[in-house]
């Protein structure tokens, strides 16, 4: 994809002096380039063209954000892609052991506080992606839209010859025990839907680390504003309780964290460990793994 993303930069007249391969490109689902030059940018191509609508969407929405790449120029629905500025910092993950338990509780209080903020923006009375987006008439029922989610999920699991069927079918009985304990009045808002240290970038200051970004928008839609906490539970960001309190202390500057918090909480910690595994068995064996440990730690 070198080449298509030369010959795109060429046409837009984006003038650097070399293109360097980032993200996760073997996995096949979009190719990402540091473009260097006078002003270092980043360039990615789309493999699935919704992803590429999704994150145009959310940068045009959230340009306000410093936190949050600036959209540059983009492609359309034939060729998906986007170039958006580059954000200095290094991505939390990747010193997150490093870290104090003092400044872990700081960036996840401003983690909160950002998140908050994001989903503050706008409320919807609708589900999934946004409304003129959608090939189809969005879900307004906030029940109706989880199950035909997970019965999608379920029909992709049950299409394929996997090992662990078994605890698929127990986890999707439990989902359907859930679905009368969560809020039907749920409102829908911007969610990034992979917010974790993944996708948050920072820098260091003084000894401490500071949050400088927010990337990687493909999938974000509007949703449930508590989807976006799963997350930071998957990768044990919020495992003890002060880094659970810090969190949602900045959190609640903006946002009420949901009263049915804790049926939520297990109801999206079952739902993404089954979205893991029913795409990922053939494709990245790793996150396939993962996801059959998040069902057994929770069933």
């Amino acid at each position: 994809m070198r080449k298509e993303a030369v010959a795109v930069l060429n046409k837009e007249k984006i003038a650097f002096m070399d293109l360097e391969p980032i993200g996760h490109h073997s996995l096949n689902r979009n190719y990402v380039f540091l473009v260097k030059g006078k002003e270092d940018l980043i360039f990615k191509f789309y493999g699935k063209k919704v992803k590429y609508l999704c994150e145009k969407r959310a940068l045009s929405c959230l340009k306000t954000f410093k936190e949050i790449p600036k959209l540059k120029s983009s492609g359309d629905d034939n060729v998906p892609w986007i170039l958006m500025n580059k954000i200095e910092g290094a991505l939390l993950q990747e010193v997150w052991e490093s870290v104090s338990r003092e400044n872990r509780n700081h960036l996840l209080r401003s983690m909160g506080e950002l998140l908050g903020r994001l989903h503050n923006q706008q409320t919807q009375d609708y589900f999934g992606l946004w409304e003129d987006l959608s090939p189809i008439p969005p879900e307004n029922n906030f029940i109706k839209y989880r199950i035909k989610n997970d019965n999608r999920i379920m029909e992709k699991i049950r299409n394929q010859n996997l090992p662990d069927k078994k605890i698929f079918e127990e986890a999707y009985d439990e989902l359907k025990n859930l679905y009368t304990k969560l809020d039907p009045d749920t409102k829908g808002v911007i969610c990034h839907r992979d917010y974790s240290f993944r996708n948050i970038l920072v820098t260091k200051e003084n000894n401490n680390r500071t949050i400088k970004g927010l990337i990687d928008f493909e999938h974000c839609q509007i949703d449930d504003p508590a989807i976006d906490f799963n997350t930071l539970y998957q990768y044990q960001m919020l495992n003890t309780d002060d880094m659970e309190k810090a969190f949602f202390e900045g959190y609640e500057k903006y946002m009420a964290r949901p009263g049915d918090f804790k049926e939520r909480k297990k109801y999206y910690m079952i739902n993404l460990g089954l979205h893991t595994c029913s795409w990922s068995y053939e494709k990245a064996n790793n996150f396939y793994n993962s996801g059959v440990r998040l069902l057994k730690s929770i069933l």
